[in-house]
């Protein structure tokens, strides 16, 4: 911009000068405005240290002293290109060039002090990473930890620069071209240039060491369809005589050779076993433990048993008080009739066991990316609900944009909804989930869709990843 404020032409004119650079940083603040300006959360890690105490009033001076600066241009560009007059509460260039050069308090003397401040910024980082960063809940891998302390600080860099450039063209402006000005600002970009390549190199070199992984600490109370959900009824703990596992209701086997049955009736039709909840599925696994035995149905459709307490003191469940259903083994004629626990693999109504095969994207057309995954259940069925936000540039996220998407959720019974290619069924054999540690191929890629795929019988996450345009925050 200096070649438009120096006096090197006879055909300089000073007010086309000035609409010239007001017109310009209007235009370079819209582009920092996409930048994300918040100081608190990506502070949240040192927010108990007194390193931040004393750090955080100088940033937040740094950001009013801007924003000042953003309504002296928009002052500006209504006195120079509308009304060719004074406004009353208008912002003029004397006010705010002593501003920016307070000795004291001015964006210079500020960013000063931010620099003596974070001297040691990342050693301090490093120690909160290696001794503290794993007990608490920072929402940020020690990765991101130091991108977004630099993030914060090359933005406040950015706001003194521009600040101060600006002092040195507008003087060249108003005073005619009787100082040169360019020396200073020559020197004041220098001084920005070398503080900023140290703190780059500096996030650099740490940031190639440390970690992309975070840790989430458990809530303080855990509630059902908020904090977790779960599968229901999928294998399940059965009590079941050996007579009512075979059709020749014999009792000649043991409890180990019902590898895999399931129930036929309830021979001894007037016992209070054969009051309980029935396994009308496959009965897997069963074993014998003991011969008497009490059982406390359950109170939820949830679960079959409160509890089981044997007569040597074994215990499954907790051992609450109940209404006590005893259970015995018993003999028909001289052949013994045991009660074997097994697993019950019932698919009913009751047992929420499907998870959802088809993928969810992002809205890669409006430039969003996926910014957060959570499971919810809906229908009996199991979803990855994704939350997306618009792509800025240098990989940031427009927060007013972010926003949970909802779900496409469906019936298993819906027309046109089809076992294996919308959802897929668990049971005793097809039960296993890898959750897998899935990275992007290599850098400036961005995550646009998830799906659980079903590979060898094996329920895995796949992920979509697309590559992005990194200086202008586009999907490609």
């Amino acid at each position: 911009m200096w070649k438009h404020v120096l006096w090197d032409t006879t055909q300089f004119d000073s007010s086309a000068s000035e609409i010239y650079l007001v017109d310009h940083l209007i235009e370079f603040d819209k582009a920092l405005r996409q930048m994300s300006d918040d100081i608190v959360e990506p502070m949240t890690p040192a927010r108990s240290t007194i390193w931040l105490l004393e750090l955080y009033p100088e940033l937040r001076h740094i950001d009013n002293l801007y924003e000042k600066f953003r309504q002296y241009l928009r002052d500006q560009k209504e006195v120079i290109t509308v009304s060719k007059k004074s406004i009353d509460d208008s912002i003029d260039a004397d006010e705010m060039i002593r501003d920016i050069r307070n000795v004291q308090l001015g964006a210079n003397a500020t960013a000063n002090k931010v620099y003596a401040i974070t001297r040691n910024l990342f050693q301090i980082l490093l120690e909160m990473e290696l001794m503290s960063y794993y007990s608490k809940e920072y929402f940020q891998s020690p990765q991101q930890m130091y991108y977004n302390f630099y993030n914060v600080l090359a933005l406040r860099d950015l706001k003194t620069y521009i600040m101060i450039e600006y002092t040195y063209l507008i003087d060249q402006v108003l005073n005619n071209g009787k100082h040169n000005y360019q020396p200073l600002a020559i020197e004041n970009r220098k001084r920005f240039e070398a503080h900023y390549n140290k703190t780059l190199s500096s996030v650099r070199s740490r940031m190639v060491y440390s970690s992309t992984k975070y840790w989430r600490t458990d809530p303080e109370s855990h509630s059902k369809g908020t904090t977790y959900d779960e599968f229901t009824r999928l294998l399940q703990g059965h009590i079941q005589n050996e007579v009512d596992m075979n059709h020749q209701r014999s009792c000649r086997s043991t409890c180990a050779d019902y590898s895999m049955a399931k129930s036929y009736g309830c021979y001894d039709s007037d016992s209070p076993y054969c009051k309980l909840e029935k396994c009308g599925g496959r009965l897997i696994g069963c074993r014998f433990v003991k011969s008497d035995m009490d059982i406390c149905p359950a109170r939820t459709k949830s679960r079959r048993y409160e509890f089981i307490r044997y007569e040597n003191g074994r215990l499954f469940g907790k051992n609450n008080n109940c209404w006590k259903k005893t259970v015995e083994s018993w003999h028909r004629w001289f052949v013994h009739c045991s009660y074997c626990m097994c697993l019950c693999d019932d698919p009913n109504i009751l047992s929420d066991r499907f998870i959802n095969l088809r993928p969810v994207l992002s809205d890669v057309k409006a430039n969003k990316i996926i910014t957060g995954i959570k499971f919810v259940k809906a229908e009996r069925v199991l979803h990855m609900q994704i939350q997306e936000g618009q792509l800025l540039p240098g990989g940031h996220v427009n927060q007013s944009t972010v926003q949970w998407v909802p779900l496409e959720s469906y019936k298993i019974t819906d027309v046109g909804v089809y076992k294996n290619k919308d959802f897929y069924q668990l049971s005793y054999e097809y039960r296993s989930m890898a959750l897998d540690n899935v990275e992007a191929p290599e850098p400036n890629y961005v995550v646009t869709g998830v799906q659980f795929v079903v590979v060898n019988n094996v329920v895995r996450l796949s992920v979509r990843f697309n590559k992005m345009d990194w200086m202008n925050g586009i999907i490609l």
